[in-house]
């Protein structure tokens, strides 16, 4: 699958025992996904070094919760490097939305833009 489509991170699990199951269906669409959102959430790391709690979201047991253009949801899950591209749903009201400044549009395994952060000034 050609995944140069754009999606965005929405929000997260994140708990000490999270987990995720494995693609069943589309495996090798997965494991593609997979290694793109890996590219993606390593140069994601290096962006976030002044906000320490999202940094520790990215490097804890959380799995992330993407969509595209076409509202297909997409999980991602960087502790096992796996991620589902079927029956992925999310709970409203069970997940940690991304702050704003994350959810800027990207392509797999492209680099996210991360908005900076304005300071009121009054």
């Amino acid at each position: 699958m050609d995944f140069d489509f754009k999606m965005r991170l929405i929000g997260f699990y994140n708990t000490p025992k999270q987990n995720m199951k494995e693609e069943e269906c589309r495996l090798i669409e997965a494991e593609e996904l997979a290694n793109l959102l890996g590219e993606t959430f390593r140069n994601l790391t290096h962006f976030v070094s002044d906000d320490l709690v999202f940094k520790s979201v990215l490097k804890g047991n959380t799995v992330f919760i993407l969509k595209d253009e076409e509202n297909n949801l997409y999980a991602y899950y960087p502790y096992k490097r796996i991620a589902r591209l079927t029956d992925v749903v999310y709970d409203k009201r069970n997940v940690t939305p991304v702050p704003l400044r994350y959810k800027a549009w990207f392509v797999p395994g492209e680099r996210i833009y991360v908005r900076k952060e304005r300071k009121d000034t009054f």
